[in-house]
Parts: C-alpha cells; structure tokens; sequence
C-alpha cells in the first residue's frame, strides 16, 4: 500500500505496472498450492485426516481457487484504497457480503456443503468482476484483473494437464508441475524483465556474502 499510495502522487502509468505486476507474482505463486489442491483434493484430504474425509477433497479443490480471487482482491483492494475509492469498494463489499450469504444459504439446502464452497467461489468471482464494471472503479480494477490473466491460464493448463486420462497420483501431480512451468514459461508470466530482476537480486546477495 505505501508503494501504491507514494506512485499515484507521482506517476500513475508506474502505478499501473506494479498493480499488474504484483498481480501476477502473487496470481503465480498462489496458483502452484490451488494446482495441487486441485488436481489431488482427495487424496490431500485423506492424508490430512484419514479415509473418511476422501469426500471432501471436492470442497476443497473448490475452496482453492477462492486463494487466486484473495490474490486479485489483495492487489485491487490496496490499488483502490491508494487511489481513494474506498466508498465504492465499500459498498461493494457489503453488497456482495449480503450476496453471499444468501447464495451459500441456498446452496447448502440444494447441494449440501458443495453447494456453499461453489457459492463462495461464484460471489468472490462475482465482486470483483462488478468492481471492473463499476466507473469509479474498473480503471483501477481492470489493470489488476488483467495482470491475472496469464498465471490463471497457466493454473488451467497444470489442472487439465493432471486430470488427463490415465494418470493418478504422484504421476498426475508431476504432470501438473511439468505443465504449470510451461505454462508460467508459454503465457509470459515471467519474463525478461522478471529475469533482470532475479539476477541483480543473486548478484546483490553474491556481493554481500563476498564482502
């Protein structure tokens, strides 16, 4: 926030990029554990709390991917506080709270404990899509949303990837891992840019050990 705040008093296409950037890392690193949770959600459930839960592992690979829409919402709602649209994120974020409730209410009475993770899901997707439709707001939340797009579609690749036919188990979470670093490498989510960094950052950390 400090950041996004001190960049919309002095440059706000610098804004921009990191709110797109820091949409991106956070999307990407958040997408590695929603991948596994995804692709092996009952087998993660069993190993956590026994052969019973196996069920559950549905709920959970549903509840993940609330993870990618806590990054999104994360960026967005420091980028809107920063540039002073805490009024409409306010109303927003009640109006979508009311949603909630009444959308999980009904989907536990139709589908059970499903139905209330898939209506978590639907409303937290929901919220943030308004806010990019919203005027006050989807300048600022377009650019976080787009900053998304490029490490969600390198999730989708690893969680396809590791339901392919055939596969089960270690192999289907190696599938996934092998899948998710092309797809990180194919849609661009690292870049040269990214590459720049990480080597001044080695190259810094090289240089203090040295001296």
């Amino acid at each position: 926030y400090p950041l996004m705040a001190g960049l919309h008093a002095q440059d706000s296409p610098a804004l921009l990029t990191t709110a797109e950037r820091s949409t991106r890392y956070l999307v990407a690193a958040t997408g590695l554990p929603v991948m596994l949770c995804a692709v092996q959600g009952g087998a993660i459930m069993r190993l956590l709390f026994g052969p019973a839960f196996d069920e559950a592992g549905v709920i959970l690979s549903l509840l993940a991917f609330t993870a990618l829409f806590s990054a999104t919402g994360t960026v967005m709602l420091n980028l809107l506080v920063a540039t002073h649209r805490e009024r409409a994120l306010s109303r927003n974020t009640v109006a979508f709270a009311a949603v909630g409730a009444l959308a999980s209410y009904a989907g536990i009475r139709i589908f059970g404990a499903v139905g209330a993770a898939a209506a978590t899901l639907a409303t937290s997707a929901a919220s943030q899509v308004s806010l990019a439709m919203l005027p006050s707001t989807r300048h600022w939340a377009r650019t976080s949303l787009r900053g998304a797009l490029a490490p969600l579609a390198a999730v989708a690749l690893a969680i396809v990837a590791g339901h392919a036919p055939g596969l089960s188990g270690t192999t289907a979470v190696a599938a996934s891992l092998v899948a998710y670093a092309v797809g990180i490498a194919l849609f661009g989510v690292v870049g040269p840019a990214e590459w720049k960094l990480l080597r001044s950052v080695v190259g810094s950390v090289g240089g203090r050990r040295a001296g």
